[in-house]
């Protein structure tokens, strides 16, 4: 059996960019926790126009294809993610931002389900704001792969 290839990592300039939108957005404030600082240091120090490296984050896989996860959180909570995953069609990798939540559940008639509810409630919010100022600034994102691909599928027509 031959071993699965993953396209290469992306430039660590797009990792920098995302990780400068993610930030604002998850900690307002402005107090990122000190984890949050260590985490992000390597790739701060690394040149834009290197690749991003496997060991900064926390490796994964998704049905065969490649997945690393880069624990951001939020201010609110800290497990929550950005991602960075293979495309559909393996051709590159696409951002993610991951509420790392869908566990947080409880019964109706637990104390803890109104304020995991809350808390899922708010992390979905965060993830589409982020996302979709990823999506805006150009970054490899979900929407900016499929809306390339069905802008191909028009053009080959």
């Amino acid at each position: 059996m031959t071993e699965l290839q993953h396209p290469p990592l992306p430039q660590v300039h797009i990792l920098k960019k995302a990780i400068d939108i993610y930030l604002p957005l998850a900690y307002p404030t402005g107090n990122i926790p000190e984890v949050v600082q260590a985490r992000i240091a390597p790739v701060r120090a690394s040149a834009d126009s290197d690749v991003i490296k496997p060991e900064w984050f926390e490796p994964a896989d998704k049905d065969g294809r490649a997945v690393y996860r880069l624990r951001l959180g939020q201010a609110a909570y800290p497990h929550m993610k950005l991602n960075v995953e293979e495309s559909p069609d393996a051709s590159g990798y696409l951002l993610l931002a991951d509420a790392h939540d869908n566990h947080l559940m409880a019964p109706e008639t637990s104390p803890d389900a109104k304020f995991l509810s809350e808390l899922r409630k708010n992390n979905a919010e965060l993830v589409e704001k982020i996302q979709s100022a990823w999506t805006q600034a150009g970054l490899p994102t979900f929407r900016n792969y499929f809306r390339a691909m069905m802008e191909r599928r028009v053009r080959a027509k």
